[in-house]
């Protein structure tokens, strides 16, 4: 392989890596979302009615 050829290699593994883990960070961040969504939402909603 030429050294160009190892430089797209190596950028396509990273931004594989890049992509896996923004999968698992908008998983993770949906999977808070609906557990704790509607306690979120009832802080939300007596902080507005406070102030």
């Amino acid at each position: 392989m030429t050294v160009s050829c190892l430089i797209m290699f190596d950028l396509a593994a990273g931004d594989a890596l890049v992509l896996r883990e923004a999968r698992l960070a908008v998983a993770f961040s949906e999977a808070l979302a609906a557990r704790f969504g509607a306690a979120l939402d009832e802080v939300t909603v007596a902080d507005a009615s406070a102030g």
